[in-house]
């Protein structure tokens, strides 16, 4: 019993120290990269995108944050409304143009 006990003690041990050497790996690779690409990161992180939705242009980094707001959705609900009224609108004045054919002939 004792001996089952021992070897999941050190499996349980190899495990851990092979966690932290992977850990360490990670980040010894991430200063590097960071190191490397600092500029570029930055810049991108920085950059103004128009959002998909709203139209509003915000930093990259917060899209997807900016997107979940009150604000964004209640820009994307009036958008999508104003151009299902258009749309609306203009299928009325083809109807009308129709109906206006049609007693001409």
């Amino acid at each position: 019993m004792s001996e089952i006990n021992e070897n999941e003690n050190n499996k349980t041990e190899e495990t851990i120290e092979l966690k932290v050497k992977v850990k360490k790996t990670k980040k010894d690779y991430n200063r590097k990269y960071y190191d490397n690409n600092r500029e570029k990161i930055i810049k991108k992180a920085c950059e103004k995108k128009q959002c998909n939705l709203c139209g509003k242009f915000i930093a990259h980094k917060t899209v997807v944050k900016h997107q979940t707001t009150n604000l964004c959705k209640k820009i994307c609900l009036k958008n999508k409304y104003e151009k299902w009224l258009k749309d609306e609108n203009e299928n009325e004045n083809e109807n009308e143009n129709e109906n206006e054919n049609e007693i001409n002939i």
